[in-house]
């Protein structure tokens, strides 16, 4: 892989992993389209998604420190504190993302991993935020995150293992269908997205195996690229979602999908 396609890959994964439009359905897309080489594959992508991951660790630095100290004290001194609710639910969302990604990741990925395949789910993806905008509508009084509604947004998450739905996008409409308001279904869905994220970029390094000199410096390449455009799209959407809807990511994926299947 030419280090050049490697950062395009890179700032490709850093933009669409935070904005609802699919991460894996883009870097999917952006194979076919401008015929980057398939070297790496699912490994090199992992990596990608590994380099977001620190992003989220970096940005919510403070916020993840007292989650973690929450968290443990809940189980040492059973003190109950907003912060150990959303450890918890950070827990009980993982938990189902988890299991079905160690045993049926590999299968969705193949069976799934085509542009038509990504053009639908990118459809299905827009109706379920289109769902949840109006659920939010009519939903009187915002929720708090707890353990129970952070489950609830994991079993969406599951549903994220299929490229073009969008992980963020599936968990940010799962957090308004669970209750929260437009911001914090973002921050969590950002907060969840964590440890299923990190431990995919985990499995990428085993998947990757020896690689030489030239494909060495286009994973370093591409992972800075998804760092640093990551950090930048995590703070833009927080930002974007505080006066407006998904609107307009959701027509942005109607008319790509459309697109795609009309000329693939």
């Amino acid at each position: 892989m030419h280090w050049v396609e490697a950062i395009v890959l890179g700032v490709i994964q850093g933009a669409t992993e935070f904005i609802p439009i699919s991460s894996s359905g883009h870097l999917v897309i952006a194979r076919d389209v401008f015929g980057f080489a398939a070297e790496g594959g699912l490994a090199f992508d992992a990596i990608l998604h590994f380099a977001t991951a620190l992003a989220v660790i970096v940005y919510f630095r403070r916020e993840w420190k007292e989650i973690c100290v929450a968290t443990v004290r809940y189980f040492t001194h059973k003190e109950h504190t907003a912060q150990g609710r959303v450890g918890l639910a950070v827990i009980f969302g993982t938990i189902p993302a988890a299991v079905v990604g160690v045993l049926y990741a590999d299968l969705f990925e193949s069976l799934f991993r085509t542009t038509a395949s990504v053009a639908i789910m990118l459809i299905i993806g827009s109706l379920a935020l289109i769902g949840a905008e109006y659920f939010l509508r009519r939903t009187s009084e915002p929720k708090n995150i707890t353990p129970k509604r952070g489950a609830i947004v994991g079993l969406f998450q599951v549903i994220a293992l299929l490229p073009g739905i969008s992980r963020s996008g599936i968990t940010m409409a799962g957090g308004m269908f669970a209750g929260f308001d437009r911001v914090t279904a973002t921050r969590f869905s950002f907060l969840l997205s964590l440890p299923v994220v990190l431990g995919a970029g985990v499995l990428g390094f085993f998947k990757m195996g020896a690689v030489d000199a030239q494909m060495g410096i286009s994973i370093v390449l591409g992972g800075i690229s998804a760092f640093a455009v990551g950090l930048l799209a995590i703070h833009g959407l927080i930002s974007f979602v505080k006066d407006h809807s998904f609107s307009v990511f959701i027509y942005y994926r109607i008319i790509l999908a459309a697109l795609l299947l009309a000329i693939f």
